[in-house]
């Protein structure tokens, strides 16, 4: 998607660097149940 908005504007994406992180997280909500096999992302 972000190279049909660069080309969509005209912006070259040649020196472009993308970093991406993701986490999945214990639901706090859940701190107390039987199982803890409840997540969010």
């Amino acid at each position: 998607m972000l190279r049909m908005y660069a080309d969509h504007k005209d912006w070259d994406l040649e020196d472009v660097e993308i970093r991406l992180q993701h986490d999945k997280i214990h639901v706090r909500d859940c701190k107390d149940c039987e199982t803890r096999l409840g997540q969010n992302d």
